[in-house]
Formats: C-alpha cells, structure tokens, sequence
C-alpha cells in the first residue's frame, strides 16, 4: 500500500500520455481489485487515496473498463466516495452497478442523477433494496411508465401520500401500473376506491358497449370485492393486529371492554383496536368484522352496531377510522347515520341473529 501512500508523487499526466490503452486499463484492473482484497482495513487516509488514484484513471481507460471497475466497487459499504458518484453518472453500461448496489450513494446523490439523468438510470435506481421518499418522490417527477412500474413493484421503495397520488393518476391507462399499487401493502386505503374502479373500468372496455345490462351490476358488485379485499390487505399492513390483540384481550380480562372502548379506539385511528372491539363485543369472528369494517357500505356494520347498543358518535367515528376515512363519501356516512338512528334495537337484534349465529 505505501506505492500509493503519497498521490501528489503520481505523475498522472505521464500516465496519461505514455501508457498504452491496454496498460491503463491494467492499472486501473489490479488496483481495483487491491481495493476489494484490502478495503476493510483500509484507514480513512489511505481510502482517500484509493479515491483520487482511481478517480483520474476512470478518465483514461473506455467504458467496458470503467464498468468493470463499478462492477467491483458497487457492493462495498466503504467504496471510494467521489469514483462511485463519477461512475453513477457515467453511461448506464456503467452507471447501473452502482445505482442498483452501492450502499455509498445517499439520498441526495440519487435524486441528483434522477433529476440530470433519463429513465435508463432511474430505472436502476428504482430497483435498489431500499429507496427512500425523497429519491421515490423525484423518479416519479420524472419517470417513464416504464420506470414507474419498477418503482411500484419494489416492496422496498417508500412513497409518500404525494407519490402515490401521483402515480394513481399515471395508471389509469396503464393496467401494470395498476396491478403493480394493486400488490402493495402499504398502498393508501383512502386511494383504494380509485384503484378499484380503473379495474372495474379495464372491465367494462373488455366487454364492450354491446354487453347485457345486468352486466354493469355484476361489474359494480365484483369491483365492491375487489375493493373490500384491497382495503383489508391494506389495513393489515398499515396497522398492528397483533399488538391489539394483546391490548383487547387485556381489556376484556379485566371486563374493561365496553361500546365506548369503540369510540376511543376510532378516534385515534387505532383501527385494529377497532376490528378486534368489535368482533368482541358482537361475537362476529374477526375476519367478518375485518370485512364488515371495510365493505364498501356500511350496512352490516349499522345493524350491529345499533344491535348492540353503540353510540351515534362511536358510529360516526368508526365511519371516519381506517380504510373508511378515505372509502366512505360524506353522503354515505350521512345516511348510514340515518339509518342507525331509525332503527329501534330490537329489529336490528333480529337482523344481527342470523350472522351472529353462523359465528358459532
């Protein structure tokens, strides 16, 4: 290691001028590869030399050399800073090792080259183990479909509220789009009403104008599936089912579980509380009350509610937590209040019966 112990000793012009392509090519080989041996005991002063060696000798040698070279540096955590990014901004035969791999790219070095770059690097980008919201957040500023899809699909790519946003708006002619934010866990509840109805579209033009009438009902009822089942998988990601479990159980234990424990839990959103409170105090299992808590009209859960005593607020709380804070219209929980309200206990006991009973 002491050959590079003093870089300002390195005739870099020389080298430049006097080395055959093949020499330099070479150079820049072995040393690469004295790096990936030796890096992990590598002091700070001589991987700042590393840096500025290999960084002038990325400027002499062609392309298929410098891709080697990113080929070789792109897993190390402790690769030489300033040849990574001079190597992620170079041609995507290059570039895309180290867009992909290299732990030495942050945040802002992505969002750099996703700004000054096209979708061929920030395709490799978008399939990095983990992008964050920031880098997530400028791809799709820019992205092709393409590169969006990629993004979509990667479970370790974070969105913001604005990125998916956006990106529903992109899918709405473009069904791999769709079906890419249709597999996240972690998609909006509040955007799965809009996504299921670009798949209820995408049904509808396959059909044509000349299908039967019933159709569109058949249409309308398969798209309400869809969307139940999209905001239960959703709800199961975005809350901790497990952790109210436990918290229900310990209330329940201690006879502290009552209908107003519903309304504390749906004002602060903890709708997994919610789910498992309610399942509790009904006797529905859980998934039936998962499922009555996100169909796409509160019917089912009217009745039970009113069944069982709940307050008006705890219901139109319930109607403002979870996956119904975005799905439910103002109209809706409007005449689903109505609804609860005309209703004595005992017909809605007598409604309840027959679903309580197949619990059993």
């Amino acid at each position: 290691m002491h050959f590079l112990a003093k870089t300002e000793l390195i005739d870099f012009e020389r080298v430049s001028d006097e080395l055959s392509a093949e020499r330099k090519e070479s150079l820049l080989d072995n040393l690469a590869s004295l790096f990936a041996m030796t890096h992990a005991s590598c002091t700070a002063e001589q991987l700042e030399t590393y840096d500025n060696v290999l960084l002038n000798l990325v400027e002499m040698v062609a392309e298929e050399a410098r891709a080697k070279l990113a080929e070789i540096l792109a897993p190390l955590p402790d690769a030489p800073s300033s040849t990574v990014r001079r190597l992620a901004g170079d041609t995507i035969l290059v570039a895309r090792p180290v867009l992909v791999k290299s732990p030495v790219l942050d945040d802002i070095d992505l969002r750099y080259i996703c700004e000054t770059h096209g979708d061929d690097h920030m395709l490799a980008i978008s399939e990095r183990d983990v992008v964050n919201e920031p880098v997530s957040d400028a791809i799709i500023a820019r992205a092709g479909s393409l590169v969006l899809r990629s993004l979509a699909a990667n479970p370790g790519a974070r969105i913001s509220e604005f990125g998916f946003k956006t990106l529903l708006d992109r899918a709405r002619p473009d069904e791999d789009l769709q079906d890419a934010l249709a597999t996240r866990a972690d998609f909006p509840s509040d955007l799965v009403a809009s996504l299921a109805a670009f798949a209820c579209e995408r049904v509808r033009d396959k059909l044509g104008p000349e299908a039967p009438p019933a159709t569109d009902a058949l249409i309308a009822e398969a798209g309400d599936m869809v969307l139940s089942q999209m905001c239960q998988e959703a709800a199961q990601a975005h809350y901790d089912f497990n952790e109210a479990l436990r918290d229900i159980e310990a209330m329940s234990n201690k006879g502290a579980l009552t209908a107003h424990s519903i309304l504390e839990f749906a004002n602060d959103d903890r709708f997994a509380h919610v789910v498992w409170a309610h399942s509790r105090l009904t006797g529905l299992s859980p998934r039936q009350a998962l499922a009555d808590l996100t169909a796409t009209k509160p019917t089912d859960f009217i009745i039970a509610a009113r069944a069982y005593a709940y307050s008006e607020t705890a219901v139109t709380a319930v109607m403002m937590c979870g996956p119904w804070k975005g799905m439910l219209s103002p109209t809706t929980r409007m005449k689903a209040a109505a609804q609860f309200r005309s209703m004595s206990i005992d017909v809605a006991a007598r409604l309840f019966a027959p679903r309580g009973k197949a619990q059993d």
